[in-house]
């Protein structure tokens, strides 16, 4: 899941979906399968059948994994950005 699609992604189109997730409750919104775009489906590997807490749990370890390696602050402020709060059980993993 996730660096292994960043070669083969049109990153245009990834930026696009992934600013659509930060508005509002960003990854916490009700009805998130039907927000996501064409790309983030396939790279979380998740369909219309799946549930939504299991796409949102993906969703939350392809982003958690994606700014690991970030400093501190500017972790916090993605996460914040993305609305993934302490109430995330992956936050702190």
């Amino acid at each position: 899941m996730g660096s292994r699609h960043t070669d083969r992604v049109d990153r245009s189109l990834l930026k696009s979906e992934l600013a659509r997730l930060r508005k509002g409750r960003g990854i916490g919104r009700p009805g998130l399968l039907a927000t996501l775009g064409p790309l983030l489906p396939d790279i979380l590997d998740v369909s219309p059948g799946t549930a939504e807490e299991e796409a949102r749990t993906r969703l939350l370890t392809l982003l958690n994994g994606e700014v690991s390696g970030l400093p501190g602050d500017l972790r916090l402020l993605v996460q914040a950005a993305f609305g993934i709060t302490s109430g995330h059980p992956l936050l702190h993993e």
